[in-house]
C-alpha cells in the first residue's frame, strides 16, 4: 500500500484502511510518555486510559459518554484523568468490588 504525508494506515480483523489525519500528534504521544485528548468523546477518552490501567474506569449508564474532553494525562495515571472527569462533568465516583472505579452523575447536585 502506498501512503501519502498524513496518511494513517489502519489494520484490522474486517481489513485495512488508509485515513487522512491533519494531526498526527495523537498518534505518537506514546513517545512523549502521554496521552492528549482533543475534543474527544468521554467514552473514548475512558478507554484509552483503561488500556494502562489495571483497576478500569467505566461509565454509569446515565453519564453521556458522547460529553466532549480535551487534556493531557499520564498513561497509568488514572487520579489526574478522574479528577479532571469528575470536576467537569459533575461525577462522583464509586468503587467497584474489582477495585474499578465507575464514573456517576453526582447526586443531589
Amino acid at each position: 500500500v502506498a501512503m501519502e504525508p498524513h496518511q494513517l494506515l489502519i489494520a484490522g480483523a474486517t481489513g485495512t484502511t488508509l485515513r487522512t489525519v491533519a494531526d498526527l500528534s495523537g498518534w505518537t504521544n506514546w513517545r512523549e510518555g502521554v496521552v492528549r485528548f482533543d475534543d474527544t468523546p468521554l467514552s473514548q477518552a475512558v478507554a484509552e486510559m483503561n488500556r494502562y490501567e489495571r483497576a478500569k474506569i467505566t461509565l454509569a449508564p446515565s453519564v453521556p459518554g458522547v460529553a466532549r474532553i480535551s487534556g493531557v494525562f499520564a498513561p497509568g495515571g488514572d487520579e489526574a484523568f478522574v479528577a479532571a472527569v469528575t470536576m467537569s462533568f459533575n461525577l462522583q465516583t464509586h468503587r467497584n468490588p474489582d477495585g474499578g472505579l465507575e464514573l456517576r452523575p453526582r447526586s443531589g447536585g
